[in-house]
């Protein structure tokens, strides 16, 4: 038999937002480089602003945090809470069924709940932690059952 070969070529283009969010990003990773996180919160604000209600990042509540600005990192960490389900529902196909698009709202807020642990470990506010923790230990029981429900074998 003889052998097939299959050549092809992908193109990637991104949108002039995305190209600019992604230098907005590298711009803040320099900014916290240097030690000025005033700045990088800001540039990182500016990409939240671009992307509106899609941005799903919690690198600036971290930054809120490491800047000193615990209540507005905490603030940010709720907005990308309150906003889950419409991102999910945005990023489903049309193929993916309510459960799906469930199932992938619960492991976005599972990272969301580990990364406002993290703030708060960091800020040292073991009260909040535990808080969190909870929450983080509920949805995550929840993804969970809702996985095994499903029948799939869904990795995220």
């Amino acid at each position: 038999m003889g052998t097939l070969e299959l050549t092809g070529r992908v193109e990637v283009s991104y949108s002039p937002e995305a190209l600019q969010v992604a230098a907005l990003n590298r711009e803040a990773t320099v900014a916290k480089r240097a030690g000025d996180w005033a700045r990088a919160c800001e540039l990182l604000a500016q990409a939240k602003a671009i992307e509106g209600d899609a941005y799903a990042q919690t690198r600036l509540a971290k930054f809120l945090q490491q800047a000193g600005r615990l209540d507005e990192a905490l603030a940010e960490i709720q907005w990308l809470i309150d906003r889950s389900h419409a991102r999910a529902r945005a990023n489903a196909s049309p193929r993916d069924g309510a459960v799906m698009t469930q199932y992938m709202r619960l492991v976005e807020l599972v990272g969301i709940y580990d990364d406002a642990i993290l703030i708060c470990k960091r800020a040292k506010r073991a009260d909040l932690q535990a808080d969190y923790e909870a929450r983080r230990a509920a949805y995550e029981s929840l993804r969970a059952k809702l996985g095994a429900l499903s029948g799939e074998d869904w990795v995220y």
